[in-house]
Order: structure tokens, then sequence, then C-alpha cells
């Protein structure tokens, strides 16, 4: 211990910065959820340059990626997606992946597999980072000779091994089990013995035509971590939208407050939560969280109402005609100025309010909105939901939007 101590130690190499270190990493998810696509899109970012889910990379580096439920024609397809090359086109893209290896077959690691990655990262010492899609199709078979730890633990120890000799990063894709639990390493298909044998751990959670998703970091050399993912089918790009939780509260609230901007006479936490299919209990408890930072209030003993002017702006218009125009989508044109009651010290946000369709899609308002200036000086009150809700809106909106 004490010659360890005195040791120089190389430093350890990180891929991405807080997410990914060097080290065997295990990707999990339910099939066809879009594993692939991120990973894909993470080993462009590392072979060309750039961020990956809002962190830093390192410099550039090679990249081996094991493609093994795919055929040239599909990973074409998809890397000219998400290059944004006309599909088409032989050679639309500017920038060529050149650092970029990839394959679509490989030996298993016990059929002379983990020999020949072991020799592909040799040839190439400036590779940093492997991903293996997925483990199932280069784990040795099991054959039921001695226990499902012993087997799944067998099954990543000699790549994290692998990815411990060459400093480089193993992602390994895998997917999740049937049963839901609250600890995310039990949604893992198999046995604990993946999770130990590996260093670290992501996994994505989205329910099924959700666009929404949740990233839990788990690892021994990162510090554990739930991020919000956005999936963009079209474009087939995951994005971060910040820490979990924040996006989570952000969310729940925008719900609660468009069932009763639409109800026609204040809402009882108990019938807001069955119109959410959520737990009372729970839903009384944010309704009280929201009273008390001024988004809706107490409109009779238990019922709650959105507070008009704090949302829609002060038109001139009566409440009822302004609270039905809401309903509807119709009738509100020009400029309108939301009022210095929104609680984020010196702020002014100026919104277009034209007959459009409404569009369920987060954060814009009803009806269809558009931001024309927005000035916002949250210092006295950075956390503040309506704060953080604003600069998010603000930093993500387009001008196409």
């Amino acid at each position: 211990a004490a010659d360890l101590l005195r040791s120089e130690l190389p430093e350890a190499r990180v891929v991405v910065e807080g997410l990914l270190p060097e080290g065997a990493t295990l990707l999990a998810g339910k099939p066809k959820i879009g594993k692939s696509w991120l990973a894909l899109s993470r080993a462009l970012a590392k072979a060309m340059g750039g961020e990956f889910l809002g962190h830093s990379l390192s410099e550039p580096g090679d990249v081996l990626y094991l493609a093994l439920e795919d055929t040239d024609r599909r990973l074409q397809g998809r890397l000219r997606k998400l290059l944004g090359s006309d599909v088409r086109g032989y050679h639309a893209v500017a920038q060529m992946p050149e650092r970029l290896h990839y394959t679509t077959r490989w030996a298993r690691l016990d059929q002379g597999g983990l020999g020949d990655l072991g020799a592909w990262l040799q040839a190439h010492p400036q590779t940093s980072l492997v991903i293996v899609d997925t483990l199932k199709r280069i784990r040795a078979e099991y054959r039921g000779r001695g226990s499902a730890y012993d087997a799944d633990y067998e099954a990543v120890m000699g790549l994290q091994q692998l990815a411990a000799e060459y400093s480089v990063a193993i992602l390994i894709l895998h997917h999740l089990r049937k049963q839901d639990s609250e600890d995310p390493l039990d949604l893992i298909s198999g046995s604990l013995g993946l999770s130990g044998g590996v260093d670290n751990a992501w996994v994505i959670k989205r329910e099924r035509g959700q666009s929404d998703a949740v990233l839990h970091v788990i690892g021994r050399d990162v510090e554990d971590a739930e991020l919000a993912l956005k999936f963009d089918a079209q474009e087939a790009l995951w994005s971060a939208m910040g820490d979990a939780e924040d996006y989570r509260m952000s969310r729940e609230r925008l719900e609660v407050m468009e069932v009763l901007r639409h109800s026609s006479e204040p809402l009882a936490p108990s019938e807001v939560a069955g119109m959410l299919g959520k737990s009372p209990g729970a839903v009384k408890k944010l309704m009280y969280l929201m009273s008390k930072d001024g988004l809706i209030r107490t409109a009779r003993y238990g019922h709650y109402t959105v507070i008009g002017d704090s949302i829609r702006g002060n038109s001139g218009n009566s409440s009822d005609e302004s609270e039905s125009n809401s309903r509807h989508g119709a009738g509100l044109e020009g400029s309108q100025e939301l009022p210095t009651s929104v609680p984020s010290g010196n702020s002014s946000v100026t919104l277009e309010l034209a007959p459009n369709p409404r569009q369920d899609n987060g954060l814009r308002p009803e009806p269809k909105a558009r931001v024309t200036g927005v000035t916002v000086d949250t210092t006295p009150d950075q956390d503040h939901p309506l704060s953080r809700g604003a600069r998010r809106w603000y930093e993500e909106t387009s001008d196409d939007d």
C-alpha cells in the first residue's frame, strides 16, 4: 500500500465527461427502444468530435462498432440519417467518419472473439471506444453448468479486463427484463452477475410510444446520475433535457396546470389525480407546493384553479372571455406581456398569440405561441420552477419553432 501511494499512475481516460470513463459499461434498455441509435450517435461523436448528450468529449479517437444485429444496408441508412445526408447520394455528407470502424460479424468471446478484439486494439492504439451491439451475439452460450450468476459474470469479465488493459471504454448493449423495479440494476435482464462484472451501467427507461426517457448512470468511476432524454424519431436523435428529477417535476406541474386550465370549475387534488391516473397523495402534495410557488391558487377549501394572469397574460378581456378563448384556441391576437408577478427577478416574456390549433408539446402554451423577445434575470431565484422553465423553453426553441 505504501508503494502504491508513492506511485505516479496515469490518469484514467474519460470518453464522455461525467458519463463514460474507461472500462466496461453496460447499456441496457427495452428492445426496439433506440439503444442502437444512441450507441451509433455516440460512436460518431467520438470518431468525428463534438458533444454527446450535452456532455463534452475528449479528443476524437478511433472507434470500433460491432453492429452484430445489423446489415450493411441498414447501417448505411442509419449513418446517413444521423449525418444528415441525402440517403440517395453516395457521398453526400460533407465530412466522412474516417475513424469509425465497423463489422457486422464477430466470433463469440469463448471462440476466439476476445483474442481477436485484443489483437485489434493492439493494432489500433488510438482506439478509445468499442461498442458491442449486442451482448447476446458475442457472449459464450450458457450450457446450464454452474450458476446463472457465474455465467453472467464471466460473460462480461473478459471485456472488463480488456478495457482495463488497453485503457478504452467498451459499451455493451443489452436488454431489460419485463418486470419493473425501483432499482435500475434490477431491471437488467439476467442475474446480478452482469452488473457486478462491469465497471458502470447505463439503464434507459422509456414507455413505448413516448419520446421522454430517463438514463440512469451508475458506476464505480462516475457519480450516480439520472438524465432526462428525449428521442426525436424523425431525426433519430437523442437529446439531453437536463436533470431527470427537475424535468419530471416540471412536466408533472404542466400536466396539473393543463387539467385545471381546461376545467370550468376549481378541482380537488383527488379529481386531478383521477384525470391524470396518478396517486392522489402525490398530486395533493404537488398541488400544495404549486400553490406556494404561485402557479395555482385555492378557489375554495381543498379546490384549486390556475392563476389566470400569470398563465395567459392580461389581454384586457374579462376572465370568463379569456378562459373561453384559451379553451377553444380562438380570438387572441397581438402581443401580450406576462405580468411582473412571474417570480424570476426581472423578467419580460412577450408572446404573440394566434388562433392556431393547439399543439400538446410540453412547454408551449395554448393557443400556439411564438416567443418574440425574452429578457430574463433570474439571479434572485434561479431555482424557481418558472425560472428554469423559461430558460429551458428559450434555449431549446429555435426560430422555426
